[in-house]
């Protein structure tokens, strides 16, 4: 007894086995043309390059002249030489200048330099190392004991 299926999953079998047909002439299609051009190009390449071997140069035989040469022939020159001078003169012009003034034979005097030093205000005392044991009371204001303040 044959197996019956369902109609719906014979279709879709049926269109796999068509897609992968459908594919592999695509990619055989392909190979073919690309071989094809290949082989155009290169009968096109060889057929076109022409004979590349060496050319032989053969010597051409040349007639000899049965007069003898006694005199080297010189080649007649009909050549004419124009000689053309330019000649260019410049005006000098002097141009006036002015006198430099005559150095003075003085000695360099010193320059004015003035400078201000700032004085010092209200500086802290500096610590010393004769009384260690006291510590400072006051802080940074020097110790007037006099002044009451």
């Amino acid at each position: 007894m044959p197996i019956r299926r369902d109609p719906t999953e014979l279709e879709e079998e049926r269109y796999v086995v068509r897609e992968e047909k459908s594919s592999s002439s695509g990619v055989l299609l392909g190979i073919t043309l690309a071989a094809l051009v290949g082989l155009a190009g290169a009968a096109f390449f060889f057929l076109n390059r022409g004979d590349q071997s060496p050319t032989q140069i053969l010597p051409v035989p040349v007639p000899n002249n049965s007069q003898p040469q006694s005199q080297p022939q010189q080649p007649k020159n009909d050549t004419t030489i124009i000689d053309r001078t330019i000649e260019k003169t410049k005006e000098v012009v002097p141009v006036p200048q002015q006198q430099a003034p005559a150095p003075q034979q003085q000695a360099p005097s010193a320059p004015e330099v003035n400078i201000n030093v700032p004085s010092p205000q209200n500086q802290a005392p500096e610590a010393t190392t004769e009384s260690p044991a006291e510590p400072p009371s006051q802080g940074a204001q020097p110790n007037n004991s006099g002044s009451g303040q």
